[in-house]
């Protein structure tokens, strides 16, 4: 037989392929398995990891690119003896006579002599690389190489490389040890492997941030990371940016469509080739999807011959049921449709919107529509579902679909009209709401609609009402189409009553705004409005967190969260973040002292501020500044305050009823952070607001943060005047968070005066007040000056549990600090003087800086950090960054 030379060639490699040494690792040292294989799809990088794992040990390695060619048993054993012998199996006389046999003999005997061979030069491993197994289909070739792998000698690996997985008895040789497989999860690159192959082959540094933005367009894909680092993606400063690769991506695309034509579909039997065509332009599907689109019986099986050739089919689900295409296989599947069968692309995709809509796929339904620009379907499709998706949550969708939509389709259908505005609402686009609730009380089909679209209109009236702050037109005009509601079975009462509670929380009426919200989340529930129960919820548990509320808040959130977490078990979840649900969440646990629970609600909320509406704008900045604020980066809120204040400044109008405390919250984390100039000037500020023109949340937090202001000052006059304030305001708002702080600030206050039975009483009200709700963050931020009104408190009424919390005992003998007492120097009130590295750390943490920054400041390690701040409270008797500047500025330290 005349054996094809290059067939016994080794895969040359380029310069520019990067080196994979994870999955090298994971393969290990030639006979640490006897059989290794890489089984995936076209273009996972099979034969290039086989050739770097060969380049990279000192095997004797026989390589053979297999073909269709080779699937007869003498030609493939031809190949492997020849393969063989050219790389240190010598004497293959034996085999040689064997091989004119194996075309009419039993192949194990051929097998048996090669064994033999092998194990004769135990001087020496031995290594063959089957390229491409997947064109053998013939049982004597793998009953052959079976029968091989079960008697290796020990210097021996086979290595195979598949596009799917080769007929050996692979359970077996997991058991046994023999084998190891990677599959093309394995073989997806990682943000980090992205990064490294783009800064060896095109000299461009990718951050960890668009590494990441990589390998979720491209799935990892080592076919279309290649195609994309042949791009022209270098720029002058060496640097990645989102519109270069987006650039890149686009310009790779055609290419990535005609391999996965060329090398994938192409190469198929045409029962899966057609599949395939079929059912690509479904997003998602199951065997029954399948047979209904196909109006065929065999969609499972075929799914199963498709698994077994890991042709690019993603399961979704533990059970196995539902699967998707690899997104860019998908991509060039219907890019295959269209170039080729244009007419049977948009019937396919016609019949899988039909079925889609059948099972109640909804959003795969339209997804597909706006692929094919099927604007008559989409007009009837949104008509039909379009309220059903916005009670999902997936208004945004809606939004871009509109927009994308010709404008001529969205002025013939008022139920067009009407769905976007209501997708407006739910998106906080206030401002363009009246316009279009005008066009469409103008529209010629409203006389022919039914009683609910004209209550919904009324209802988009009353919000439009809302955005030019006329509360009591849309109090009333909500209050009648609840009232005609009880007459009819319109799903549409939770939308009024979260009208009403954000009404009632604009006039200052909490507990008829926390009425109206509850209704609003329990008749969402039955409504199945996802976005209404998430945006009553989120204003519910904002009042709440005002009035101190914080364990009621986080049980009612546990509660609901339940019902929004199996709401989209059969589909997926809408991309969105309850703007007011997660800023409560956090400000709620920052009171509680949660900070990690804090950032886990809070890091939602960061990855959606820059493209956000001015509303959520300003909450979020406020929220990121609060944050902050209680884990004591006070240079980092002081930004955030800034940001929130600019969000306030340019939109007054519009936010201003909804504002929170944002100059508050500024002076709260000046005074913090000892910058007393800078808050002067704005105390003075915030005591030129009046009360009445402020929501109760700013007024309250106006009033605390003087009060604070006037402690730091020992202003006790001005303490206790403002403290009565503040708790005639909460006792006012039913607010326990602000009557307890009003105590304790009062408290302080009295005991300036040298009043101390009355300061402890009112401590003693106050820690009753905090015990109740777990109320931690106010007794520590001031503790240096509250502290010394423990001496002799009573507190035998509260559990050692929530004193721990609070660092609070009896026997605390500190006294109270006064203007005319002398600071004292750092021997007389240290237990230990302080070394120079930790004066270092103290004088960074009043200049606000974390750990990491203190780190990166001196050199050190975090660690180190830490333990300078252990020693440190240590030594000057603190137990929180707070009450440490505190004491340190007691003792003269600062």
């Amino acid at each position: 037989m005349i054996v094809l030379e290059t067939k016994l060639f080794p895969l040359r490699l380029d310069d520019s392929l990067l080196t994979r040494q994870r999955l090298l690792a994971r393969i290990g040292e030639p006979g640490s398995a006897r059989f290794i294989g890489l089984v995936a799809p076209a273009g996972f990088g099979k034969s290039t990891l086989a050739r770097q794992w060969t380049q990279s040990h000192h095997a004797l390695t026989s390589w053979i690119s297999l073909d269709p060619a080779d699937n007869s048993a003498t030609t493939f054993w031809s190949y492997v003896v020849e393969g063989l012998r050219r790389n240190g199996l010598d004497d293959i006389g034996e085999l040689r006579a064997h091989l004119q046999e194996a075309a009419h003999t039993n192949v194990r005997v051929l097998v048996t002599a090669l064994i033999n061979q092998l194990h004769q030069y135990q001087d020496r491993h031995f290594v063959l690389v089957l390229d491409d197994l997947h064109h053998i289909a013939n049982k004597d070739i793998f009953d052959g190489l079976t029968y091989l792998v079960d008697f290796a000698p020990a210097n021996f690996t086979l290595l195979v490389t598949s596009r799917n997985e080769p007929s050996f008895p692979l359970a077996r040789w997991k058991v046994k040890r023999y084998a190891k497989l990677l599959y093309s999860a394995d073989l997806v690159f990682d943000s980090q492997e992205v990064a490294d192959l783009f800064a060896l082959a095109l000299d461009v540094k990718v951050s960890p941030e668009a590494a990441a933005r990589v390998v979720g367009s491209t799935g990892g894909w080592a076919a279309a990371l290649q195609l994309l680092s042949q791009a022209d993606l270098k720029r002058a400063d060496g640097a990645l940016s989102n519109d270069k690769f987006e650039q890149a991506l686009a310009q790779a695309k055609k290419e990535i469509d005609d391999y996965v034509a060329q090398e994938v579909l192409d190469d198929l039997p045409s029962h899966l080739r057609q599949f395939i065509l079929e059912m690509a332009g479904a997003p998602r599907f199951d065997a029954p999807l399948c047979d209904q689109v196909r109006s065929a019986q065999d969609s499972h099986q075929i799914l199963q011959e498709l698994e077994a050739r890991n042709l690019f089919l993603i399961p979704l689900d533990d059970a196995g049921q539902w699967f998707r295409f690899h997104e860019l296989f998908r991509d060039g599947a219907l890019h295959y449709l269209r170039q080729r069968q244009p007419e049977v692309h948009l019937q396919h995709c016609r019949n899988v919107v039909r079925a889609c809509l059948e099972r109640r796929l909804y959003l795969e339904s339209v997804q597909l529509i706006m692929h094919i620009q099927a604007w008559d379907l989409l007009q009837s499709t949104l008509e039909s579902i379009g309220n059903q998706l916005v009670r999902q949550g997936y208004h945004l969708y809606i939004i871009e679909w509109l927009n994308d939509a010709p404008q001529e389709l969205l002025d013939q259908s008022l139920r067009l009209q009407l769905l976007k505005i209501w997708c407006l609402l739910y998106d906080n686009q206030f401002a363009a709401i009246p316009d279009l609730v005008e066009a469409v009380k103008k529209h010629p089909l409203l006389p022919e609609q039914d009683d609910t679209v004209r209550h919904e209109l009324r209802l988009l009236e009353a919000y439009a009402a809302r955005s030019r702050k006329d509360i009591q037109t849309a109090s009333a005009l909500t209050q009648s189409v609840l009232q005609d509601l009880q007459q009819i079975n319109a799903p549409i009462k939770s939308l009024a009553y979260f009208g009403l509670g954000n009404d009632y929380y604009g006039l200052g009426r909490l507990d008829d705004a926390i009425a109206a919200l509850k209704e609003a989340v329990t008749l969402g529930k039955l409504e199945q409005r996802f976005s209404t129960v998430l945006s009553s919820l989120g204003l519910l548990l904002w009042i709440m967190q005002i009035k101190g509320e914080f364990l009621h808040a986080i049980n009612l959130f546990r509660q609901t969260e339940l019902w929004v977490q199996s709401y989209h078990k059969d589909g997926p979840e809408p991309n969105i973040v309850s703007c007011w649900l997660n800023s409560s969440l956090v400000l709620i646990h920052c009171a509680l002292g949660n900070q990690e629970h804090a950032e886990r609600f809070l890091k939602p909320m960061l990855s959606f501020v820059d493209n956000a509406e001015p509303q959520q704008k300003l909450i979020t900045y406020y929220t990121w500044a609060e944050f902050n604020r209680h884990c004591g980066d006070y240079p980092q809120a002081l930004r955030h305050y800034e940001q929130a204040r600019e969000q306030l400044e340019y939109n007054q109008r519009e936010l201003a009823a909804f504002a929170p405390p944002v100059l508050a919250g500024k002076l709260h984390c000046l005074l913090d952070k000892g910058d007393m100039a800078s808050a002067e000037s704005l105390c003075a500020l915030i005591l030129g607001k009046s009360l009445t023109e402020t929501s109760p949340f700013e007024a309250m937090e106006n009033l605390s943060a003087q009060a604070r202001y006037f402690l730091r000052k020992q202003q006790w006059r001005n303490l206790q005047e403002t403290a009565e304030l503040i708790l005639a305001l909460a006792e006012n708002h039913g607010s326990s968070r602000y009557q307890a702080q009003a105590k304790l600030l009062h408290a302080a206050a009295m005991g300036g005066q040298n009043q101390s039975e009355a300061a402890q009483r009112l401590i003693s009200e106050a820690l009753a007040l905090g015990e109740s709700n777990d109320f931690v963050a106010m007794f520590l931020a001031d503790d240096a000056y509250l502290r010394p009104l423990y001496a002799n408190l009573d507190i035998a009424e509260t559990s050692p549990a929530y004193l721990e919390k609070l660092q609070v005992t009896s026997s605390s003998q500190n006294a109270a600090p006064t203007r005319e007492e002398e600071p004292q120097t750092q021997t007389e009130g240290l237990l230990e003087e302080l070394s120079k590295r930790e004066m270092e750390v103290l004088t960074l943490i009043y200049e606000g800086l974390p750990n990491k920054k203190i780190a990166d400041r001196l050199f050190l390690a975090p660690a180190t950090v830490k333990a300078h701040i252990r020693n440190i409270y240590g030594k000057i008797g603190a137990a929180s960054r707070t009450e440490a500047l505190a004491r340190a500025r007691h003792l003269g330290l600062l």
